[in-house]
């Protein structure tokens, strides 16, 4: 019987996993450029497709079709002989062969083309496995109220079936291996914990899943180290001689492999990472460059590359005078003593980090097929209340996941110091410890390795071994907290004085920020205009001296496309509109169309304002200013981070958007919601800015429904429109 609700609770993960991955439309996450190093051994083709803007379903092979014998096509998928173009080696490998075999099968079976390979078998290679992983976390749990069992399982299918974290197994990227690898570590660490017979299954099942986490990216060789010193507290617990070998055997072959996977790293890989850490890491942001070059024995000429990434082109990063005057003079170890000497440097850094780690998917990867929507650059929604959640903590995640973590410690302190004290030692404790402070060791090496290794290149991605293990931190400290938490012990008048503290807390902070007198403020309404027979309300959101009032429509009142064509392109260029502001169709409606819905006293009241404008990579010729390409993020506190260094010119408008830096400036640090609605329907809708990005001719930074900053062809029809304008000082209205 135990058995079969063993099972059943197994199936409870497939199917759910399943459901939610597999449910029309196909969800996954666009290639980045990523794709290729980990596919072209196997003999993947790679599509055409444009990357970031849209997922892909269906990859083609050159190495197995229909007309091949059985055995060579097996052969060609498990052990092909095809040159490693990028040199790069990865465990995930295991995964793809695996998906390769089950997709080679099934074409045959269905009479299929065989030589295309349908992602959705990896989904469901990586479903059965995380499954598994899953399952063992939550069967061998132990608590002192059984009814708690049904709590973790809600709480594991609310946060780690997220579909923030599911995309990825649609996907050639190590994140997916790494989420799999993991929790199977985890089961069968639980397994071990609670296996009174000693079986050998769970020891070699956990070595093996430990080699594949390692190997799935370089950034997980240290906690290879960790995992090894780890395995080596079963031998307190494991008397039986084969099984001591077995242990100590595989602690060795964890520590061998880390160390060798470090090592045969891509030279490629290295140095990119390296200039990433050091010019876009150290140098990004810095009030001083020159002064930290020379403080990591590098000549200060290189201050010119401050603030880049390795992967934009500004410079050859792989050149012999990079590896010479850069990269054989500041080691990783060289960077972080330059952190340790420069704490504040180092905290600004990490406060980047925790804000990146609030994602659980790239927020500038699409999870859509183009065939199922033109619309590029599209998020599904489905199952991911708790990544949205996460988001809402940008701006003090930092301070969270520390408070958290030494909370985490104390409690795990306390408890070590209880056994430490304790006549009759309890082993299996020991271990439960130690592996909860692995957790936390791996979350605080995961919070730092990004930023020392790679700089704040591609962070939202590279933070995502950190999620997942303060996520899993959180769960056990909720798990934690309830097990032991007797409500009947509470006393009413405690909870009577907690919420009437909030209360007074909440009015006094209420009462800090009522306006005394009639002034006008940053955060009043004033009406002014109409559009389609209704007026418009405006939010104050800057007053200046020499510009007047800037005024932000409230809702936005129309969607449209920021620019419908590009007349620059030929008939026979893919034509998805201009985002260059001066010339966009949005502009002209805005200053014509739109202001015409002023009376003319209203115009009157309307400055012309100057505006400076972010220039695309393609218009550099017109340039006013600027010597660097517009860094991208899409967390709002940091978008417009080398805004004052980037290419730019002039535009004067009446009526306009605001752009990246305005965004910041006037609305976020103003503790103004970026979120807006459509003021006929009340839904949050999408609105355009006027910043382009950079990398591209078409597209134009958008604000999404939840209030980030993401990008969309400019020719998108259903984003909307919120204008802004400065209102002169002396006008009625603002008397």
């Amino acid at each position: 019987m135990k058995k079969r609700n063993y099972f059943s609770l197994y199936l409870v993960f497939l199917i759910f996993l399943t459901l939610l991955l597999f449910a029309k439309p196909f969800i996954g996450i666009a290639d980045n450029g990523d794709y290729s190093r980990v596919i072209q051994p196997f003999g993947f083709i790679m599509d055409n497709v444009p990357r970031f803007y849209y997922a892909l379903e269906d990859f083609h092979l050159s190495t197995v079709n229909n007309q091949q014998a059985f055995l060579t096509s097996i052969k060609n998928i498990i052990a092909l002989k095809l040159e490693n173009q990028s040199d790069y080696s990865t465990t995930q490998s295991f995964f793809i062969k695996t998906a390769m075999l089950g997709n080679y099968f099934a074409k045959l079976v269905f009479h299929k083309d065989a030589a295309v390979f349908d992602i959705r078998f990896l989904g469901l290679t990586y479903i059965i496995f995380y499954s598994i992983g899953l399952y063992l976390f939550n069967q061998k749990s132990n608590f002192q109220k059984p009814q708690l069992k049904i709590v973790q399982l809600l709480l594991t299918l609310f946060m780690f079936c997220d579909v923030g974290y599911l995309v990825y197994f649609h996907s050639f990227y190590g994140e997916a291996a790494i989420l799999v690898s993991f929790f199977l570590i985890v089961g069968f660490v639980s397994w071990m914990i609670h296996d009174e017979e000693e079986k050998k299954l769970p020891v070699l099942l956990f070595f093996i899943s430990s080699i594949i986490f390692v190997g799935a990216k370089v950034a997980n060789t240290p906690v290879g180290v960790l995992l090894a010193l780890f395995s080596l507290l079963f031998l307190f617990v494991r008397k039986e001689k084969l099984s001591r070998v077995l242990i100590i055997g595989g602690a060795a072959t964890i520590l061998l492999f880390s160390v060798i996977s470090y090592i045969q790293a891509p030279t490629w890989m290295k140095k990119l990472n390296n200039y990433n850490t050091i010019f876009y890491g150290v140098l990004k942001d810095s009030p001083s460059p020159e002064q930290d070059l020379r403080d990591m024995g590098i000549n200060e000429k290189y201050n010119i590359l401050d603030d880049t990434n390795g992967s934009t082109g500004f410079v050859d990063v792989y050149s012999d005078e990079l590896t010479k005057g850069v990269y054989e003079k500041a080691s990783y170890v060289d960077v972080l003593k330059f952190y340790v000497t420069h704490p504040k440097r180092f905290i600004e850094k990490l406060e980047v980090s925790a804000d990146n780690s609030v994602f659980l998917r790239p927020s500038y990867l699409s999870n859509f097929e183009k065939k199922d929507s033109e619309e590029s650059l599209l998020f599904t929604e489905r199952f991911s209340l708790w990544e949205n959640l996460r988001k809402k903590t940008v701006g003090f995640a930092f301070y969270i996941i520390v408070i958290y973590s030494f909370a985490y410690l104390a409690v795990l302190t306390h408890k070590l110091y209880l056994f430490i004290r304790s006549k009759n030692k309890d082993y299996q404790l020991l271990i439960k410890l130690a592996a909860n402070l692995l957790l936390l060791c791996t979350a605080a090496g995961q919070f730092i390795i990004p930023i020392i290794g790679n700089g704040e290149a591609d962070l939202q991605k590279h933070m995502f071994l950190f999620t997942i293990c303060f996520d899993l931190m959180i769960l056990i400290g909720l798990l934690w907290l309830l097990d032991r938490l007797v409500l009947k012990k509470l006393r009413n008048k405690y909870v009577y004085g907690c919420v009437a503290g909030v209360l007074v807390i909440t009015l006094l902070l209420n009462l800090s920020f009522t306006k005394s007198d009639d002034t006008l403020s940053i955060g009043d309404t004033i009406t002014m205009g109409q559009y389609k027979n209704k007026p418009l309300e405006w939010t104050v959101i800057d007053i200046n001296d020499e510009k007047g009032v800037l005024l932000w429509l409230k809702d936005t009142i129309h969607v449209e496309a920021f620019d419908k064509s590009d007349e620059s392109l030929a008939q026979n260029e893919s034509n998805y509109g201009s985002n260059y502001w001066e010339n966009s169709d949005l502009r002209r409606w805005l200053n014509k169309d739109f202001l015409s819905s002023f009376s003319e006293n209203e115009k009157e009241m309307i400055n012309e304002t100057k505006l400076k404008h972010i220039l695309p990579y393609h218009l550099l010729e017109q340039k006013m200013g600027g010597d660097r390409p517009f860094n991208w993020t899409s967390i709002v506190p940091y978008v417009d981070q080398n805004y004052n260094r980037a290419y730019f010119d002039y535009s004067y408008d009446k009526v306009f958007l605001l752009d990246v830096e305005q965004l910041k400036k006037y609305v976020y640090n103003h503790k103004i919601s970026t979120v807006k609605t459509n003021r006929t329907s009340g839904d949050k809708e999408e609105y355009w800015l006027r910043t382009p990005y950079y990398y591209s001719k078409s597209m134009t930074r958008t604000v999404g429904k939840d209030g980030f900053v993401y990008h969309k062809h400019s020719n998108t029809a259903d984003i909307g429109i919120a204008p802004a304008i400065y209102l002169n000082k002396n006008s009625p209205l603002l008397k």
